[in-house]
């Protein structure tokens, strides 16, 4: 089918002179892009001279949000402005929502908020996985208590640890045991390394309140026990998640996110006011599905 526009002259010759370059090429076609259009306009112009306008569709959307009170709004706002389904999906890495045509026959982009670790989180995973890495010395050890770890103690917790371990005895050297007694004589050496409080026992254990992600939304402190371990040998401690301990926290974080995100499509489609055509397009029990995984 030809289309009529409304073309300047010069345009029109530059048509003219391309489809005469296809000289007896049966089926070819030459692509114009056209003047003063969006580049996604072009022509189609065939070797007799006739040209189609074409548009091509436009690029699947990519937003990102920046908190995970979001998605919800976000959703519906996709659904009642560009006609799609939207689906949001979420793991511990990333929440997406997907916008789809009605007929999920093609895809009208993606909206993503990824989810950043806290540096306490990211030290303890990095620590539970492989606990060669945790060890540190006296010095940073405490250091990393005050600065990295500081808001992750109960009041009060961390000055009584601190003043546990803030002055350790490394004890390191040989113990020689002598026995002598009629027909047995004896005498054995032992290598001997060990430290000591100069206040006090050394906790076994630290119960510490973990944040997991940086969102200003997802507050919650999750209890995360620790142990308190010691190489009297190289003078260093080391604070190793028990087992069990992040993956039971990462699994409470993830209900939690799950309980939000619906939460959040519910009031979202509340917010919408009390105008009722804000919600015609709406599909009497439709509801934004939400997903834990990715598809």
């Amino acid at each position: 089918m030809t289309t009529n526009l409304d073309l300047q002259h010069e345009t029109l010759g530059s048509i003219i002179s391309l489809a005469q370059k296809a000289d007896s090429a049966a089926n070819r076609v030459a692509l114009v892009a056209i003047p003063n259009h969006p580049n996604h306009d072009y022509l189609v112009v065939k070797e007799n001279g006739n040209y189609e306008q074409h548009e091509l569709p436009l690029p699947p959307r990519a937003t990102k949000l920046a908190s995970v009170d979001q998605p919800g709004l976000f959703a519906l706002h996709a659904h009642q402005k560009w006609d799609c389904n939207p689906a949001i999906y979420y793991d511990p890495a990333c929440i997406n929502i997907r916008l789809e045509d009605s007929n999920l026959e093609k895809g009208r982009g993606v909206a993503a908020c990824p989810l950043t670790q806290t540096e306490v989180w990211k030290r303890l995973d990095n620590w539970s996985a492989d606990p060669n890495t945790a060890w540190l010395s006296h010095k940073v050890f405490i250091r990393e208590l005050r600065v990295t770890f500081g808001e992750c103690f109960a009041s009060g917790d961390l000055d009584r640890l601190i003043d546990a371990i803030g002055q350790l005895d490394f004890i390191q050297g040989e113990r020689t045991q002598s026995v002598a007694v009629r027909n047995r004589e004896s005498m054995g050496r032992e290598v001997m390394a060990e430290v000591k409080s100069v206040k006090g026992d050394i906790p076994e254990q630290v119960l510490l309140g973990v944040r997991i992600y940086r969102d200003p939304i997802l507050l919650r402190q999750h209890p995360i026990r620790c142990l308190l371990e010691t190489d009297p040998s190289n003078g260093r401690l080391a604070l190793i998640p028990l087992a069990g301990e992040l993956d039971n926290a990462l699994d409470a974080e993830m209900q939690s996110l799950g309980e939000l995100l619906r939460a959040s499509v519910r009031s979202s489609r509340l917010l919408t006011g009390p105008d009722e055509s804000a919600t015609t397009d709406l599909a009497p029990n439709w509801q934004i599905p939400v997903f834990y995984g990715q598809p």
